[in-house]
């Protein structure tokens, strides 16, 4: 009967079996043998002959030995990848293989699932579950990391990882890359989780670490996606404990250089730069120049400084310009200008202006754009914007629209967004909000802006003009296709204009508004303020109470001398976010538990000299409470608070006052 099945399979291609050169097709379905089978198993490629050769096998006399079946599983991995499975479960089923035969059958099963759609994944860890022999193989289980990896879920296959290490199975360089390829492979939370564990138990001597280093560039992706930065760094350690070259390093440390320049953790990412030996590329080392400014680390800058010059970097003007705004930073004028006097192109010019007038030198500023003129430079937006925020500064109006007109007429350079949100800043400084409005509905480029209309509403919340702020408001959601992602910081703007004039009914009236029509609520979630110290950085998250000890005890003390100098909780920041059940004694707790507050309370318990700046940076908007709160601290201690927000200007607190002019 089954000889007959085999025979029709045949006569329906019509003609020999593949491969078939020394028998027919009737010799096998008559005079069925293993050798036989096993040749035209391997020589064949056709789907349905292998398959009816393999049936008609099952169904003789004969032992099928497991290398019979391994022939099978590779012509399914070469033909046939959907029956896999069947062919496992046959030789399984079957009985009578010994420990080693069961491995290899796995083995070779799991490399001819590779091509199944989908891969049997869920059926290969229920082989691997039932067999002791499988669970201390290390080529079963780099077999099946591979098989998870192939059906694209890498994550799968990090148990496998602590079931190996519970059973002391030695994970060998081949399987921790295939791990590391997983972590990187997943992007997950649990692939951080996974290359830290990794690291350790390398560290322990249960795993062993590979001499190569495409692995460990695996674990520093993950980790660095997920902000796990000193293990990051542990990586490069590692790398350097197994002596790979600094050449095959290069490409990781790069990698950390950048995460951590991203993240303003300057202090960590000089000692990387220091200690790695390997050289930053342009991209790398312009990172790093930005991120030591915002950190406002001088020392650093410094040392990237001399590093560029004796690397022949300073042809570069992003290197330069990126040089020069970072001093700038640093307060250091004195270098940005030695700097400007090497480089003669209109980037270095600008980046000049740009430090002079962020400085409140204006006269200086539009001197040095009038040698940029001399030397025959042609002026950018970018060189507009400098000049303008310079008049910003100082609250010069006229000079402003002087430039403003200059520019169009003599360089035919219109202002875009940048610089119309520069001139509705200045106008607020100057009291004249009617003007901003005028400003940005003049223009029709503007007045179909919601950003630009947005720094309108942000100005009315600075000045309390409610009034105001409703109208600009309503001009925002007037404009036609606006997304309500695009809307969202202007509702978010108006909740906090109603919450500083304790209207709450209209702020719940606001927040319904933003669920019927989609509009994304704000993230309310604790941010985190990082306090640079030399050494190190030290991270403080809003609202947390487990502090260094007496810390808490000095954020009491701080609070305290803040409210004996006449200062008001503005719990406005809070109401704005806040559900209905939130009470005022609740919302001050809150406010004053800000990381902006912790981090300043911590860094005035540290010896020190006085005229040391507190270094801070934050992702998150400094709320009006802290900016209030940080200008009275550096008036009552006598200590400068340097801010930096993320990708915008610093706040530099001196004396009292703040160098935005707020």
């Amino acid at each position: 009967m089954a000889a007959r099945a085999v025979a029709r399979a045949f006569a329906r291609v019509g003609r020999r079996p593949p491969g078939l050169r020394y028998m027919d097709a009737a010799t096998i379905v008559e005079r069925p043998s293993v050798p036989q089978a096993m040749r035209l198993l391997q020589d064949g490629c056709d789907p349905a002959h292998g398959w009816a050769v393999f049936q008609r096998m099952l169904c003789s006399q004969h032992v099928l030995d497991p290398a019979f079946f391994e022939q099978m599983l590779q012509f399914c991995q070469r033909y046939d990848p959907s029956r896999v499975v069947d062919v496992m479960n046959v030789a399984v089923s079957r009985g009578g293989l010994s420990p080693q035969a069961i491995d290899t059958l796995f083995s070779a099963f799991l490399v001819a699932s590779h091509k199944a759609k989908p891969p049997p994944v869920a059926y290969a860890f229920d082989l691997y579950s039932k067999h002791d022999v499988l669970q201390t193989s290390t080529t079963a289980l780099n077999g099946l990391v591979s098989l998870c990896r192939v059906a694209n879920d890498a994550s799968s296959a990090f148990p496998l990882l602590d079931d190996a290490l519970k059973r002391n199975l030695t994970i060998g360089p081949d399987l921790f890359a295939s791990f590391a390829l997983c972590c990187a492979e997943s992007g997950s939370a649990q692939g951080a989780d996974v290359a830290e564990k990794m690291l350790d138990d390398g560290v322990s001597k249960q795993i062993r670490f590979p001499r190569q280093h495409a692995p460990f560039g695996h674990l520093v992706q993950v980790l660095i996606a997920h902000h796990r930065l000193e293990s990051a760094v542990r990586v490069l350690d590692v790398m350097g404990t197994l002596a790979i070259p600094n050449r095959d390093r290069q490409a990781a440390v790069q990698k950390v250089l950048v995460a951590l320049a991203k993240a303003t953790h300057v202090p960590l990412m000089m000692l990387v730069f220091r200690a790695m030996k390997v050289g930053a590329v342009p991209g790398v080392l312009s990172a790093m120049i930005t991120a030591a400014g915002r950190a406002f680390d001088g020392t650093a800058v410094a040392t990237l400084h001399r590093y560029a010059s004796e690397t022949g970097m300073l042809g570069s003007d992003p290197i330069v310009t990126r040089l020069m705004s970072s001093y700038e930073l640093c307060m250091n004028l004195d270098a940005c200008d030695e700097l400007f006097r090497g480089a003669a192109s209109a980037p270095a010019y600008t980046a000049m202006i740009a430090a002079y007038s962020n400085h409140g030198l204006l006269d200086k500023a539009i001197a040095t754009f009038g040698a940029m003129q001399e030397a025959r430079l042609r002026p950018t937006k970018e060189t507009l914007l400098a000049l303008l925020s310079g008049c910003r500064k100082v609250a010069d109006l006229e000079r402003a629209q002087a430039i403003l007109a200059d520019f169009a007429r003599t360089w035919q350079i219109h202002p875009g967004h940048v610089h119309a949100n520069c001139m509705v800043d200045l106008d607020a400084r100057v009291d004249d909000l009617d003007a901003a409005e005028r400003f940005v509905a003049g223009q029709a480029t503007f007045n179909d802006s919601v950003s630009c209309w947005a720094r309108v509403l942000r100005a009315c919340h600075k000045k309390r003009d409610v009034e105001r702020a409703e109208r600009v408001f309503a001009r925002i959601l007037g404009i036609p296709c606006a997304s309500p992602e695009a809307r969202a910081p202007s509702y978010a703007l108006m909740a906090s204009v109603y919450a500083r004039a304790r209207r709450l009914s209209d702020l719940s009236r606001l927040r319904a508004e933003m669920t019927s029509t989609g509009v994304p609520v704000p993230d309310t979630r604790p941010t985190v303020t990082s306090l640079l110290l030399d050494d190190r950085r030290i991270d403080f998250l809003s609202g947390d109470a487990e502090q260094p000890p007496g810390a808490v005890e000095q954020h009491s003390m701080m609070i305290e001398n803040l409210l004996s100098d006449g200062y008001i909780v503005d719990t406005s920041v809070v109401w704005a976010d806040a559900d209905a059940s939130s009470t005022e004694d609740r919302a001050r707790a809150s406010v004053l538990m800000h990381g902006e507050k912790l981090a300043v309370a911590y860094a005035l318990m540290r010896p020190g000299p006085a005229s040391d700046p507190i270094r801070l940076t934050t992702r998150a908007p400094l709320c009006l409470d802290c900016h209030d709160a940080l200008r009275r601290v550096s008036s009552l201690y006598d200590r400068p608070i340097f801010v930096f927000e993320h990708d915008k200007r610093p706040h530099r607190f001196i004396g009292g006052q703040c160098s935005c002019g707020d």
